[in-house]
């Protein structure tokens, strides 16, 4: 099974450029634990100096610029995160890799147990829970060889028959939504503090020092 850790990405001020990075150093090592082969990052028309400075800085990193940047229109319309996926699975597609793990560059698995099942996980389309508003968390997929071609064409036109009207939790069509972890998005508001007992965590914020739990 050949596997691709993916995540969108735009570099167009300090504070993203950071959180990448932060991302790119906690999942570089957990590569063995995740069972991925490369890691992707697919660009939203990044400054090509940004972009080519973290590409240097991580050069297993393997690169998707696209030079059209696409606007978020609102709480709904984040057409780039779409496209993300669509870059990321034709890309998995044209150099035979047959599984992805998505993760956004806010969220973070944090236990070995979650990470097995990240590993484990070859078919379906896969995601955990978020509690804090009662829906399939799309920050974290695992989408296997069985639903690749779904998932592109999903992507590609499904979205479209809601885009701008209903948020992604609510129209990717997953297979399996997981609610046997421990975990869940940090609110906007509050103490923040990274609970021992967690598998995973999202809407992370930069200044929050996250270490895996073991």
């Amino acid at each position: 099974m050949s596997t691709i850790l993916f995540t969108p990405c735009i570099l167009d001020s300090e504070e993203r450029i950071q959180r990448n990075i932060k991302w790119l150093e906690y999942y570089i090592p957990l590569q063995d634990k995740l069972g991925y082969d490369d890691i992707v990052m697919v660009d939203n028309a990044s400054p090509n100096e940004n972009l080519n400075a973290l590409s240097s800085a991580f050069p297993q990193v393997k690169f998707i610029k696209k030079t059209d940047r696409i606007e978020r229109v609102g709480h709904l319309g984040y057409e780039y995160w779409y496209r993300a996926f669509r870059e990321a699975i034709r890309y998995a597609r044209n150099h035979a890799y047959n599984k992805i793990i998505h993760i956004d560059s806010d969220g973070f698995l944090l236990s070995n147990r979650i990470c097995e099942d990240v590993k484990n996980l070859n078919s379906g389309w896969n995601c955990y829970w978020c509690e804090a508003h009662k829906f399939p968390d799309t920050i974290f997929q695992i989408i296997g060889s069985d639903q690749i071609d779904n998932a592109y064409n999903f992507m590609s036109t499904g979205y479209l028959l809601h885009y701008g009207k209903r948020q992604a939790e609510d129209i990717v069509p997953f297979t399996n939504v997981n609610k046997s972890f421990i975990g869940d998005r940090y609110p906007d508001k509050g103490i923040i503090i990274q609970d021992p007992n967690w598998d995973y965590c999202a809407q992370v914020p930069l200044s929050m020092n996250i270490k895996f739990n073991v």
